[in-house]
C-alpha cells in the first residue's frame, strides 16, 4: 500500500523494553560497565595489595635518600624562661664564641670528669629485708663477695677500649708532652673492693671478714677526718651501726675523647724519652657534647 505521494509505508515495531529507555539511558549505557580496575579488585585482590605495598616500599626508600633526622639535644628538654636555663644558654654562646688560639678552650684529652659519664655498680646482699638496727648484722665485703664484685667490675677495669679511650686521666701539668694515660691513677674509679683486693694481693687465704671490717674502718679515717669517698662507698647507716648491706663502685670517663693517639720522642732535659701522645677533634668536655655522648654510649650499651 502506499500513500498519498506514492512513498511506501513502513511499519516500526517498538518494544516495550525499548519505550521505556530516553536518550541520557542510551548515552550513559557505557558508563555503566565495570572498570578493569573493579574488575582486578575482584578477580585479584592479592595482586592489588603487592602492588600497593610495592609502591609504599618504593616512596619510603626514595624518602629515606634525602630524609634525616635532626640532632636531638639535651637543651631540647630544659625549661624555657628559666633562670637557670638562660645562663646556661649564655654560658654555651660564650664557650663557642672564645678565642680560637692554640689552647684557648682546649683542655688534656680524657682529663675532664663529666658525672653523665660514669659507670657504678651496685651490689646488695641478699638477707638484707629493709630494716637494720642493733640487732642485726650487716656486711657486704666479705672474702667471696669481694671476689665476685671484682670479676663484674673487671668487665670495665680491663676493656682495652675504656683503657685506651674513655677512662680519666689525673692532669697535672696540663699539656700532652708529660701525660701518662694512665687509669690507675686514683682518679678513674672509686673501688673500695678494689682497694682491698690489692691490699691483700688478690689472695683472700686466712682473712677473715673480721680482718676487712677492720680495714675498712682504717681506711674510714683520713688524717682524724672522716673519708667520705669511702662513706659513698656504702649505705649511709654504716657510721651509726657498723654494718653495710649495699655497696657502689664508681668507674669515671674523660673528656674530650680522644681522636688521634701516637708515639713520638721527646727530650726530657737532655734525655730522649718515647711518649704517647694523644690529640682531640674536641677542644673540651662541652664542644659537641651530643657527638661526645654517642660514642661513649656506643662503647657503654656493648657491656652487659
Amino acid at each position: 500500500m502506499s500513500d498519498f505521494d506514492g512513498n511506501p509505508t513502513t511499519k516500526s515495531v517498538v518494544t516495550d523494553k525499548e519505550a521505556g529507555k530516553t536518550t541520557s539511558d542510551v548515552e550513559s549505557e557505557p558508563l555503566l560497565r565495570p572498570l578493569w580496575v573493579a574488575k582486578l579488585i575482584v578477580k585479584c585482590p592479592c595482586i592489588l595489595c603487592l602492588v600497593l605495598l610495592l609502591i609504599l616500599l618504593g616512596c619510603a626508600y626514595v624518602d629515606s635518600l634525602s630524609f634525616e633526622l635532626s640532632q636531638q639535644s639535651n637543651r631540647a628538654f630544659f625549661p624555657e624562661r628559666n633562670e637557670y636555663v638562660e645562663i646556661y644558654d649564655a654560658w654555651v654562646l660564650a664557650l663557642g664564641q672564645q678565642d680560637e688560639a692554640p689552647n684557648s678552650t682546649a683542655a688534656v684529652p680524657q682529663s675532664e670528669s663529666i658525672g653523665f659519664f660514669t659507670w657504678m655498680l651496685m651490689f646488695e646482699v641478699d638477707n638484707y629485708d629493709g630494716i637494720i638496727n642493733d640487732d642485726t648484722d650487716y656486711w657486704v665485703l666479705t672474702p667471696d663477695n669481694i671476689m665476685t664484685i671484682i670479676k663484674w667490675e673487671n668487665v670495665i677495669y680491663n676493656d682495652p677500649e675504656w683503657r685506651s679511650n674513655f677512662c680519666v686521666v689525673s692532669d697535672q701539668t696540663g699539656t700532652n708532652v708529660t701525660q701518662t694515660y694512665t687509669c690507675d691513677n686514683g682518679v678513674a674509679y672509686t673501688s673500695i673492693a678494689r682497694d682491698l683486693y690489692d691490699y691483700y694481693n688478690g689472695d683472700f687465704n686466712g682473712i677473715t671478714t673480721q680482718d676487712i671490717k677492720d680495714r675498712v674502718t682504717e681506711m674510714l679515717d683520713l688524717d682524724g677526718d672522716i673519708n667520705f669517698s669511702v662513706i659513698g662507698a656504702f649505705n649511709p647507716e654504716l657510721l651509726e651501726y657498723g654494718q653495710t648491706y649495699l655497696y657502689r663502685a664508681f668507674y669515671q670517663s674523660g673528656l674530650p675523647f680522644p681522636t688521634k693517639a701516637y708515639n713520638a720522642t721527646i727530650n726530657f732535659n737532655g734525655i730522649m724519652k718515647e711518649v704517647l701522645i694523644k690529640e682531640s677533634e674536641y677542644k673540651n668536655g662541652q664542644d659537641n657534647f651530643d657527638e661526645q655522648e654517642r660514642e661513649f654510649n656506643k662503647w657503654a650499651v656493648t657491656k652487659w
